[in-house]
Protein backbone atom coordinates (compact mmCIF):
# COMPACT_ATOMS: atom_id res chain seq x y z
CA UNK A 1 0.00 0.00 0.00
CA UNK A 2 1.20 3.68 -0.60
CA UNK A 3 0.07 7.12 -0.06
CA UNK A 4 1.24 9.36 -2.51
CA UNK A 5 0.42 12.76 -2.99
CA UNK A 6 0.79 13.24 -6.77
CA UNK A 7 -2.21 15.28 -7.67
CA UNK A 8 -1.34 17.17 -11.00
CA UNK A 9 2.01 15.02 -11.74
CA UNK A 10 2.29 14.41 -15.96
CA UNK A 11 4.35 11.47 -15.93
CA UNK A 12 6.68 9.32 -12.91
CA UNK A 13 9.90 10.47 -12.67
CA UNK A 14 12.75 9.73 -10.16
CA UNK A 15 11.95 13.02 -8.55
CA UNK A 16 8.04 11.92 -8.28
CA UNK A 17 9.19 8.57 -6.88
CA UNK A 18 11.13 9.98 -4.10
CA UNK A 19 8.02 11.82 -2.72
CA UNK A 20 6.41 8.48 -2.53
CA UNK A 21 6.08 7.12 1.08
CA UNK A 22 5.51 3.32 1.46
CA UNK A 23 3.17 1.29 4.03
CA UNK A 24 4.12 -1.67 5.57
CA UNK A 25 3.81 -3.97 8.33
CA UNK A 26 -0.03 -2.98 8.48
CA UNK A 27 -1.16 -4.91 11.63
CA UNK A 28 -4.91 -4.89 13.09
CA UNK A 29 -5.10 -4.68 17.26
CA UNK A 30 -6.48 -7.65 18.98
CA UNK A 31 -9.92 -6.00 19.84
CA UNK A 32 -10.31 -4.94 16.15
CA UNK A 33 -10.38 -0.86 17.20
CA UNK A 34 -6.93 0.13 15.90
CA UNK A 35 -4.38 -0.22 12.87
CA UNK A 36 -0.62 -0.10 13.31
CA UNK A 37 1.61 0.26 10.76
CA UNK A 38 5.24 1.78 9.61
CA UNK A 39 5.14 4.53 7.02
CA UNK A 40 9.00 5.18 5.28
CA UNK A 41 9.82 8.35 3.53
CA UNK A 42 13.38 9.04 1.82
CA UNK A 43 15.52 11.85 2.88
CA UNK A 44 17.73 13.30 0.24
CA UNK A 45 20.06 15.84 1.96
CA UNK A 46 23.75 17.08 1.22
CA UNK A 47 24.90 15.06 3.72
CA UNK A 48 22.21 12.56 4.19
CA UNK A 49 20.62 10.23 2.15
CA UNK A 50 18.05 7.28 3.29
CA UNK A 51 14.49 5.87 4.14
CA UNK A 52 13.30 6.53 7.50
CA UNK A 53 10.30 4.73 8.92
CA UNK A 54 8.06 5.96 11.59
CA UNK A 55 5.23 4.51 13.26
CA UNK A 56 1.64 5.29 12.43
CA UNK A 57 -1.65 4.36 14.14
CA UNK A 58 -4.80 4.73 12.99
CA UNK A 59 -8.76 3.66 13.85
CA UNK A 60 -9.66 0.62 11.82
CA UNK A 61 -11.65 2.38 9.60
CA UNK A 62 -9.59 5.08 8.76
CA UNK A 63 -9.53 8.03 10.83
CA UNK A 64 -7.79 9.65 13.57
CA UNK A 65 -5.00 8.70 11.95
CA UNK A 66 -1.38 9.94 13.68
CA UNK A 67 2.24 9.68 14.26
CA UNK A 68 3.43 7.35 17.11
CA UNK A 69 7.50 7.60 16.87
CA UNK A 70 9.91 10.67 15.55
CA UNK A 71 13.73 11.19 15.12
CA UNK A 72 16.04 10.46 12.84
CA UNK A 73 16.22 6.20 13.79
CA UNK A 74 13.82 4.16 12.11
CA UNK A 75 10.76 2.52 13.79
CA UNK A 76 10.00 -0.69 11.96
CA UNK A 77 7.85 -3.78 12.63
CA UNK A 78 4.81 -2.46 15.00
CA UNK A 79 3.27 -4.78 16.90
CA UNK A 80 0.13 -4.48 19.68
CA UNK A 81 0.39 -5.99 23.19
CA UNK A 82 -2.07 -8.71 24.01
CA UNK A 83 -4.67 -6.03 25.41
CA UNK A 84 -4.62 -3.60 22.59
CA UNK A 85 -3.30 -0.35 24.83
CA UNK A 86 0.57 -0.79 23.77
CA UNK A 87 2.27 -0.97 20.52
CA UNK A 88 6.07 -2.10 20.35
CA UNK A 89 8.59 -1.80 17.51
CA UNK A 90 12.16 -2.42 16.42
CA UNK A 91 14.73 0.39 16.71
CA UNK A 92 18.25 1.25 17.16
CA UNK A 93 17.12 4.52 18.74
CA UNK A 94 18.87 3.99 21.75
CA UNK A 95 22.51 3.19 19.62
CA UNK A 96 21.71 -0.33 18.66
CA UNK A 97 18.73 -2.74 17.60
CA UNK A 98 15.80 -3.17 20.06
CA UNK A 99 12.74 -3.80 21.02
CA UNK A 100 10.78 -0.37 22.43
CA UNK A 101 6.98 -0.16 24.01
CA UNK A 102 4.62 2.75 23.93
CA UNK A 103 0.86 3.14 25.27
CA UNK A 104 -1.15 3.57 22.05
CA UNK A 105 -2.11 6.97 23.90
CA UNK A 106 1.29 8.45 23.45
CA UNK A 107 3.83 9.05 25.71
CA UNK A 108 7.73 7.70 26.04
CA UNK A 109 9.05 4.71 24.29
CA UNK A 110 10.51 2.51 26.35
CA UNK A 111 13.76 0.13 25.84
CA UNK A 112 12.55 -3.77 26.75
CA UNK A 113 16.20 -5.23 26.04
CA UNK A 114 19.59 -4.97 27.35
CA UNK A 115 20.82 -6.32 24.57
CA UNK A 116 23.82 -5.67 22.01
CA UNK A 117 23.26 -7.93 18.94
CA UNK A 118 21.21 -8.08 15.62
CA UNK A 119 16.95 -8.86 16.01
CA UNK A 120 14.90 -10.56 13.65
CA UNK A 121 11.51 -11.85 14.31
CA UNK A 122 9.99 -10.90 17.24
CA UNK A 123 6.38 -11.40 19.26
CA UNK A 124 5.06 -10.89 22.71
CA UNK A 125 2.94 -13.74 24.49
CA UNK A 126 -0.75 -13.77 24.91
CA UNK A 127 -0.51 -13.47 28.33
CA UNK A 128 1.73 -10.27 27.73
CA UNK A 129 4.47 -11.68 29.95
CA UNK A 130 7.33 -12.40 27.79
CA UNK A 131 8.82 -11.23 24.81
CA UNK A 132 10.26 -13.69 22.26
CA UNK A 133 13.01 -12.96 19.59
CA UNK A 134 15.34 -14.31 16.88
CA UNK A 135 18.47 -12.60 17.35
CA UNK A 136 22.53 -13.13 17.04
CA UNK A 137 24.99 -11.30 19.93
CA UNK A 138 26.90 -8.92 18.78
CA UNK A 139 30.32 -10.10 16.94
CA UNK A 140 32.78 -8.63 19.27
CA UNK A 141 35.85 -8.95 16.89
CA UNK A 142 33.40 -7.15 13.89
CA UNK A 143 32.75 -4.30 15.85
CA UNK A 144 36.73 -3.59 16.85
CA UNK A 145 37.34 -4.06 13.53
CA UNK A 146 35.20 -1.50 12.54
CA UNK A 147 36.21 0.84 15.15
CA UNK A 148 39.61 0.59 13.59
CA UNK A 149 38.75 1.42 9.97
CA UNK A 150 39.37 -2.66 9.23
CA UNK A 151 35.68 -3.56 8.58
CA UNK A 152 36.12 -4.89 4.68
CA UNK A 153 33.86 -8.72 4.64
CA UNK A 154 32.99 -10.74 2.43
CA UNK A 155 29.00 -11.31 1.51
CA UNK A 156 27.90 -14.01 3.07
CA UNK A 157 30.88 -15.23 4.07
CA UNK A 158 29.96 -17.26 7.45
CA UNK A 159 26.75 -16.17 8.53
CA UNK A 160 25.62 -16.46 12.32
CA UNK A 161 22.37 -18.13 12.87
CA UNK A 162 19.87 -16.67 14.81
CA UNK A 163 18.73 -18.29 18.27
CA UNK A 164 15.83 -17.54 19.86
CA UNK A 165 15.99 -15.32 23.38
CA UNK A 166 13.51 -14.72 25.61
CA UNK A 167 12.76 -11.65 28.46
CA UNK A 168 10.24 -11.02 30.85
CA UNK A 169 8.06 -8.10 30.45
CA UNK A 170 7.51 -6.98 33.92
CA UNK A 171 9.62 -3.71 34.43
CA UNK A 172 12.40 -2.41 33.40
CA UNK A 173 14.91 -3.36 30.35
CA UNK A 174 15.53 -7.45 31.06
CA UNK A 175 18.56 -9.21 29.76
CA UNK A 176 17.03 -11.50 27.74
CA UNK A 177 17.83 -15.79 28.01
CA UNK A 178 18.75 -17.94 24.87
CA UNK A 179 16.24 -21.01 24.52
CA UNK A 180 17.74 -22.61 21.58
CA UNK A 181 21.14 -23.53 20.44
CA UNK A 182 23.09 -21.67 17.50
CA UNK A 183 23.38 -24.65 15.82
CA UNK A 184 20.37 -23.97 13.45
CA UNK A 185 18.62 -20.55 12.08
CA UNK A 186 15.44 -19.57 13.53
CA UNK A 187 13.69 -18.01 11.01
CA UNK A 188 9.68 -17.57 12.01
CA UNK A 189 7.95 -18.29 15.18
CA UNK A 190 4.59 -18.17 17.01
CA UNK A 191 3.52 -18.68 20.53
CA UNK A 192 1.25 -21.15 22.13
CA UNK A 193 -2.02 -19.75 23.12
CA UNK A 194 -1.08 -21.11 26.90
CA UNK A 195 2.36 -18.70 26.44
CA UNK A 196 4.08 -21.93 27.59
CA UNK A 197 6.03 -23.18 24.08
CA UNK A 198 7.20 -21.75 21.20
CA UNK A 199 7.12 -23.31 17.55
CA UNK A 200 9.36 -21.87 15.15
CA UNK A 201 10.79 -22.55 11.74
CA UNK A 202 14.38 -23.06 11.58
CA UNK A 203 17.13 -23.48 8.51
CA UNK A 204 20.18 -24.93 8.59
CA UNK A 205 21.74 -21.66 7.92
CA UNK A 206 20.51 -17.86 7.30
CA UNK A 207 21.61 -18.34 3.58
CA UNK A 208 19.17 -17.12 0.69
CA UNK A 209 19.00 -20.90 -0.56
CA UNK A 210 18.62 -22.46 3.03
CA UNK A 211 14.85 -22.57 2.97
CA UNK A 212 14.45 -25.40 1.07
CA UNK A 213 15.90 -27.34 4.37
CA UNK A 214 13.43 -25.69 6.74
CA UNK A 215 12.02 -27.68 9.46
CA UNK A 216 10.08 -27.06 12.45
CA UNK A 217 10.77 -27.61 16.32
CA UNK A 218 8.49 -26.49 19.50
CA UNK A 219 10.77 -25.04 22.48
CA UNK A 220 9.53 -25.25 26.27
CA UNK A 221 10.04 -21.44 27.28
CA UNK A 222 10.63 -22.57 30.77
CA UNK A 223 13.26 -25.53 30.76
CA UNK A 224 14.41 -24.64 27.28
CA UNK A 225 13.87 -27.73 26.19
CA UNK A 226 13.67 -28.31 22.04
CA UNK A 227 11.92 -31.15 20.53
CA UNK A 228 11.29 -31.60 16.44
CA UNK A 229 8.02 -31.67 15.38
CA UNK A 230 8.32 -31.91 11.18
CA UNK A 231 11.43 -33.35 9.40
CA UNK A 232 10.87 -34.19 6.04
CA UNK A 233 12.79 -34.20 2.68
CA UNK A 234 10.54 -30.97 2.09
CA UNK A 235 11.06 -27.39 3.49
CA UNK A 236 8.03 -26.95 6.37
CA UNK A 237 7.38 -22.61 7.41
CA UNK A 238 5.07 -20.31 9.36
CA UNK A 239 4.21 -22.43 11.79
CA UNK A 240 0.59 -21.27 13.58
CA UNK A 241 -0.54 -22.56 16.80
CA UNK A 242 -4.29 -22.98 16.43
CA UNK A 243 -6.27 -20.79 19.19
CA UNK A 244 -7.50 -23.70 21.11
CA UNK A 245 -3.84 -25.06 20.85
CA UNK A 246 -5.02 -28.39 19.16
CA UNK A 247 -3.09 -28.18 16.06
CA UNK A 248 -0.26 -26.62 14.40
CA UNK A 249 -0.78 -25.52 10.93
CA UNK A 250 2.05 -24.51 8.68
CA UNK A 251 3.15 -25.22 4.79
CA UNK A 252 4.61 -28.17 3.74
CA UNK A 253 6.31 -29.10 0.24
CA UNK A 254 5.35 -32.47 -0.09
CA UNK A 255 8.62 -33.42 -1.80
CA UNK A 256 12.22 -31.76 -2.07
CA UNK A 257 11.96 -28.01 -2.68
CA UNK A 258 12.35 -26.74 -5.77
CA UNK A 259 12.51 -22.92 -6.75
CA UNK A 260 9.13 -22.61 -8.83
CA UNK A 261 7.28 -25.15 -5.58
CA UNK A 262 4.63 -26.36 -4.80
CA UNK A 263 3.29 -26.33 -1.47
CA UNK A 264 0.28 -26.94 0.45
CA UNK A 265 -0.96 -26.46 3.55
CA UNK A 266 -0.59 -28.56 6.43
CA UNK A 267 -2.06 -29.50 9.67
CA UNK A 268 -0.42 -31.48 13.02
CA UNK A 269 -2.66 -32.53 15.46
CA UNK A 270 -0.34 -31.82 18.83
CA UNK A 271 -1.66 -34.84 20.36
CA UNK A 272 -1.13 -37.40 18.59
CA UNK A 273 1.37 -35.55 16.06
CA UNK A 274 -0.20 -37.09 13.05
CA UNK A 275 0.45 -34.41 10.13
CA UNK A 276 -2.13 -34.15 7.04
CA UNK A 277 -2.13 -32.28 3.64
CA UNK A 278 -5.43 -29.70 4.04
CA UNK A 279 -7.18 -29.47 0.17
CA UNK A 280 -4.85 -28.11 -2.70
CA UNK A 281 -5.14 -24.42 -3.04
CA UNK A 282 -5.65 -23.05 -7.04
CA UNK A 283 -1.73 -21.94 -7.35
CA UNK A 284 -0.56 -24.37 -5.29
CA UNK A 285 1.81 -21.45 -3.39
CA UNK A 286 -0.20 -20.61 -0.38
CA UNK A 287 1.21 -18.07 2.00
CA UNK A 288 0.13 -18.60 5.69
CA UNK A 289 -1.39 -15.63 7.41
CA UNK A 290 -3.04 -17.80 10.46
CA UNK A 291 -6.17 -18.94 12.20
CA UNK A 292 -9.52 -17.03 12.30
CA UNK A 293 -11.38 -19.20 14.87
CA UNK A 294 -11.44 -22.96 12.92
CA UNK A 295 -10.53 -21.40 9.72
CA UNK A 296 -6.87 -20.67 8.20
CA UNK A 297 -6.50 -17.86 6.04
CA UNK A 298 -3.45 -17.92 3.46
CA UNK A 299 -2.78 -15.22 0.94
CA UNK A 300 -1.69 -16.89 -2.89
CA UNK A 301 -1.51 -15.60 -6.77
CA UNK A 302 -4.88 -15.53 -8.86
CA UNK A 303 -3.92 -15.01 -12.34
CA UNK A 304 -1.67 -12.06 -12.32
CA UNK A 305 -3.07 -10.61 -8.55
CA UNK A 306 -2.78 -11.46 -5.23
CA UNK A 307 -5.54 -13.26 -3.47
CA UNK A 308 -7.37 -13.95 0.40
CA UNK A 309 -8.36 -17.26 1.05
CA UNK A 310 -10.08 -19.39 3.32
CA UNK A 311 -10.52 -22.67 4.44
CA UNK A 312 -11.45 -25.19 7.39
CA UNK A 313 -9.87 -28.69 8.24
CA UNK A 314 -12.53 -30.25 6.12
CA UNK A 315 -13.18 -28.95 2.19
CA UNK A 316 -11.68 -26.93 -0.46
CA UNK A 317 -10.21 -23.23 -0.26
CA UNK A 318 -12.72 -20.63 -0.68
CA UNK A 319 -11.74 -16.74 -1.75
CA UNK A 320 -12.35 -13.73 0.35
CA UNK A 321 -11.20 -11.60 -1.31
CA UNK A 322 -9.62 -10.52 -4.38
CA UNK A 323 -8.71 -6.26 -5.50
CA UNK A 324 -11.20 -5.45 -8.94
CA UNK A 325 -8.08 -2.81 -9.56
CA UNK A 326 -4.43 -3.02 -8.65
CA UNK A 327 -2.78 -5.39 -6.21
CA UNK A 328 -2.27 -5.90 -2.55
CA UNK A 329 0.25 -8.41 -0.96
CA UNK A 330 -0.94 -10.86 1.36
CA UNK A 331 1.36 -13.45 2.84
CA UNK A 332 3.52 -14.02 5.74
CA UNK A 333 5.38 -10.65 4.84
CA UNK A 334 5.57 -7.42 6.36
CA UNK A 335 2.23 -6.33 4.58
CA UNK A 336 -0.74 -8.51 5.43
CA UNK A 337 -1.49 -9.88 8.92
CA UNK A 338 -4.43 -11.50 10.89
CA UNK A 339 -4.42 -9.72 14.34
CA UNK A 340 -3.92 -11.43 17.25
CA UNK A 341 -7.62 -12.79 17.57
CA UNK A 342 -8.36 -13.56 14.26
CA UNK A 343 -11.24 -11.46 13.32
Amino acid sequence: MLLVGLRGEAEWTPEVSLRVQAVSGVLPSPDGALVVYAQTRHVVEAERSESVSQVWLAGAYGSSRRQLTFGEKSATAPSFGPDSKSVYFVSARGGGPNIWRMPVDGGEARPLLQWKGKIGHYAVSPDGKWVAFAGVLEDMDAARRAREKRDFRVVDANPRNHALWVAPLSGDAAAPRQITGNGRHVATFHWAPDSRRIAFEHWPAPGADEWVRSDLAEVEVGPAAVRDLVKTAGPESTPFYSPDGKYLAFVQTPEKARWPGVARVAVMDRGTGAVRLLATSEDERPLLLGWGGETLYFGEMRRTRSALYAVGLEGAPKLVYEPKRGTFFAGYNPNANLNATGT
